[in-house]
């Protein structure tokens, strides 16, 4: 949205993946993602050389997994074309139930679960604060590039840490950067 000084960008997004999402019967075996490192020196539980170590594997889909729920609002505003600030808050509930566990079908329990489930989810509440200024441009190698400086601060609280009852995280972040980026008006 454009504004009488710059502009203005507002989102929200809800997530509600059941505790039964992406499994069932069978454990996911086809449709999934992976990420592979090739290495001479992996080998699988008998000691066999097999040449690849996986870093990642899990359905394609919401990356959170089955079994959770969040709520997201955002807004970012750029000023004057230097300056550019970001808002974020974000609630987010994950339940006990995991890739690889297998619903036992006949189980009346497992066929009742509601997200989140499990006798202690955890619950996860996050602030962002960001904000970011153009420093200059100018031309490396007849490429058009901005020197951009920020700043990123995020406080983090969850309750029921690891799935443990009364468990509690806290943490403060602050991350400043410099970054070196292609010039708005090479990117077009």
């Amino acid at each position: 949205m454009p504004l009488p000084v710059g502009w203005l960008t507002v989102g929200a997004e809800w997530v509600h993946l059941d505790p039964w999402m992406y499994i069932g019967r069978n454990l996911p075996t086809t449709f999934t993602y992976r990420r592979l490192v090739q290495a001479e020196h992996v080998r699988n539980p008998e000691g066999v050389p097999v040449g690849a170590k996986v870093l990642v594997e899990k359905p394609l889909g919401y990356p959170a997994g089955p079994d959770y729920y969040e709520v997201l609002v955002h807004a970012k505003a750029g000023l004057r074309e230097r300056v550019t600030i970001g808002v974020q808050a974000r609630f987010a509930a994950k339940g006990e139930n995991e890739l690889g566990r297998p619903v036992e079908i006949e189980d009346p329990a497992d066929a009742g679960r509601r997200t989140p489930s499990g006798d202690a989810p955890e619950y996860l509440l996050h602030a962002r604060l960001a904000g970011e200024v153009l420093i200059g441009e100018f031309v490396l190698s007849s490429v058009p590039l901005e020197l951009r400086s920020g700043a990123v601060v995020d406080a983090i609280r969850v309750l029921n840490r690891g799935y443990e009852a009364g468990k509690i995280l806290r943490d403060l972040q602050f991350s400043p950067y410099v970054s070196v980026q292609l010039r708005h008006d090479f990117r077009r």
